[in-house]
Formats: structure tokens, C-alpha cells, sequence
């Protein structure tokens, strides 16, 4: 047990007393385009027309809308959790891994030749998003002075 140089009161050193560090402005601003990207996921299974045996695809295929709304899952679940407070590092980064994962789902639609126009400026906002969105939660609230 030591005493704390600016309080004085008794402390006890190690991860037990640790605490999370509190979420800034910006945090919560990357958080919640974090969620609206993952409630765009989760709504992709259900908006985008799936092909049948006769019709052409004009969008993703299945298994990427699926594994789209996973990532939806996980990353509402991280929101949720770092925003309560609970495990809130590991919570935020496992966030911005699901958003990564998820934007990278979009990146063939540039290589792959007949996208329609509307999805690949779909694909360049999302990926676009994410980036801001990811950037935001990991960086480090300011300190006040």
C-alpha cells in the first residue's frame, strides 16, 4: 500500500485498483458511427436482394452480407460494453477490429467489374466511415488541464 503523491490517501498498486480511462467527446462521436455502420450491416441481409436460380447478383454474395451482419453483432456489443464502462479497451478495440474486418468486405467491389454505381459509392462511404469512425475511438481523451 503507498500513499498518493497529490491526495494523500492510501492506494494499493496493480491491476486490481486500475481503472479504464474515461471516453472523450470524440470517442463517443467514433462509437456511434461505429453503431450506425453496424446497424447498416445488420439491415444488408435483409435490403439487399438475394439472387434467385434464374436472376444475376447485383450486389454482395450471401456468405459477405452474412459475415457483414456478424460484425454488426460484435461491433454493437463492443459499443455496448465500452460505452458501460466494462472492459472499455478491450471493448472499444474489439469494435474498430469488427469495423475493419467489416469495410474490408467492401474493398472487392472496386476490382470487380459490374457494380453497379450506387453500391461502389456505397462501398467508398462505408470504407470512408470507418476510417473516421476507427480513428476516433482509439484516440486518447485529452486531459484536462
Amino acid at each position: 500500500m503507498t500513499t498518493h503523491p497529490a491526495t494523500g490517501s492510501a492506494t494499493t498498486s496493480g491491476a486490481a485498483t486500475r481503472r479504464s480511462r474515461p471516453l472523450g467527446p470524440l470517442n463517443h462521436v467514433g462509437l456511434v458511427l461505429a453503431s450506425l455502420l453496424a446497424l447498416a450491416d445488420l439491415s444488408g441481409v435483409l435490403v439487399v436482394d438475394q439472387p434467385t436460380g434464374t436472376s444475376a447478383q447485383n450486389g454482395p454474395p450471401t456468405e459477405v452480407l452474412w459475415f457483414a451482419f456478424a460484425m454488426g453483432v460484435v461491433t454493437l456489443a463492443g459499443v455496448a460494453l465500452a460505452w458501460a464502462g466494462r472492459w472499455r479497451a478491450p471493448a472499444v478495440r474489439l469494435a474498430a477490429v469488427a469495423r475493419i474486418l467489416s469495410a474490408l468486405t467492401a474493398v472487392p467491389a472496386f476490382f470487380v467489374g459490374g457494380v453497379p454505381a450506387v453500391l461502389l459509392v456505397w462501398a467508398a462511404v462505408t470504407v470512408l466511415v470507418t476510417v473516421v469512425a476507427v480513428v476516433l475511438m482509439l484516440l486518447r481523451p485529452r486531459r484536462r488541464a
